[in-house]
């Protein structure tokens, strides 16, 4: 290791908001100056996020020639940010490049992972990486990125999640253990998005009650915590995640659940999950991607950076609002709910052409012993009712499954 992350505890962490955002603002600016130089056509690409479209606006002060942006949507428009990247391309004149990813590309998508990582990877934005790099290689040979914003900025909304739950937690145990089961009453009559929305409420409060480290483990793996514990069967080969977090820890001095979040996700997300999957997915189109928000000077400084200046009441990314995106980016896009780069399993699974597929390769098959068969087939099922979004949860099984089957 040459380099690892600053050495600190919670009483080091700064609060001088006005030097910190000019700090970034002026090392931003450096970071995506010096990953732009390049002896080969070179573009960026540009989902319709704060990170991305922060990207394409420091990239706009440094060049005179129109920036080549490449963007991915969903017929879904709950997960489609098209609009939000046209903005700023229309705003910062670049040559947009739309492309579109949808169900009928699960089989070869499926296929491309399994192929390309060499280890059984479940991260399914996996799938429009791979078609956005496909489609970039065509006009470009590299671009920039804005991976690595929601980690350094800590810009996810599992970090409002830990901030509701410190709230939370000190409501009466009683209020606390009613209100997530009012929630999932209420949502049983209802389908569909409005379903949903009371689903993730009650899973929301459901978390809140629990331990950071089960917390954690519940929204990795993409489903409650009793459903994980009922339907995976025992295996004495396999690490607990008690006993993985543990490990990983155990170098983390910090005592706040938003700081332990920070650490596990510079530690464990970002290299394993995040970094990986655009590695191998934009290596295998043969383009090169680069990171300004990893800029290994970006990262000491925020990671020494107060919660309270990094997230202001429950407002992600205050930094790079106040530092780069409100002087530059479209008032639309700053007001917009953050989608990332995620893909509407729940409803491709939903189809039936998909969901019998599914289950034929989960249901009556060698399982590698992983799984209870019965209860798999229930929550394919719910997803397939419309009573639970279980698309990303049946994506981790389903690659994992296709993984053995492709080394025995």
């Amino acid at each position: 290791t040459y380099w690892n992350l600053p050495d600190i505890t919670e009483k080091d962490l700064r609060k001088d908001k006005v030097i910190v955002e000019k700090e970034f603002e002026r090392l931003f600016n450096d970071s995506v100056r010096i990953r732009m130089r390049s002896d080969v056509a070179f573009g960026a690409f540009l989902s319709g996020g704060l990170d991305s479209s922060s990207v394409v606006s420091v990239m706009s002060n440094h060049t005179l020639k129109p920036i080549q942006t490449f963007t991915m949507g969903f017929k879904n428009k709950q997960f489609d940010e098209r609009y939000l990247a046209k903005l700023v391309a229309e705003k910062y004149h670049t040559v947009h490049h739309e492309g579109m990813v949808s169900a009928e590309q699960f089989g070869k998508a499926l296929d491309n992972v399994i192929a390309q990582f060499g280890d059984p990877f479940g991260d399914a934005s996996a799938i429009p990486t791979g078609q956005i790099s496909k489609y970039a290689a065509q006009v470009v040979k590299m671009v920039l990125t804005g991976d690595g914003g929601d980690e350094v900025l800590s810009g996810y909304t599992i970090y409002q999640g830990e901030k509701f739950a410190l709230l939370y937690q000190l409501l009466p145990p009683a209020l606390r253990k009613l209100l997530p089961r009012v929630a999932e009453i209420s949502s049983k009559p209802l389908r569909g998005n409005l379903r949903y929305s009371l689903n993730r409420i009650a899973k929301v409060l459901n978390s809140s009650n629990l331990s950071f480290e089960n917390r954690l483990r519940s929204k990795l793996s993409r489903v409650s915590l009793q459903d994980l514990d009922q339907i995976i069967c025992p295996n004495n080969n396999s690490i607990s995640f008690h006993d993985f977090y543990s490990h990983v820890m155990n170098g983390c001095k910090l005592n706040d659940t938003f700081y332990k979040l920070m650490y596990f996700q510079h530690k464990v997300t970002l290299p394993g999950d995040m970094l990986t999957k655009v590695d191998r997915m934009s290596m295998a189109s043969s383009i090169e991607t680069r990171v300004p928000f990893l800029d290994y000077r970006i990262i000491e400084l925020l990671y020494g950076v107060h919660k309270s200046v990094k997230m202001k009441g429950f407002q992600n990314k205050t930094i790079l609002r106040n530092a780069i995106a409100n002087q530059s980016l479209p008032k639309e896009l700053l007001l917009a709910s953050k989608k990332g780069f995620s893909v509407p399993l729940r409803d491709w699974f939903r189809n039936d052409d998909l969901n019998d597929r599914i289950k034929s390769l989960l249901i009556n098959k060698n399982n590698y012993g992983i799984y209870d068969e019965s209860k798999m087939e229930k929550l394919i099922m719910a997803n397939k009712n419309g009573k639970t979004d279980l698309g990303n949860f049946i994506w981790i099984v389903t690659v994992l499954v296709k993984w053995l089957d492709s080394i025995s």
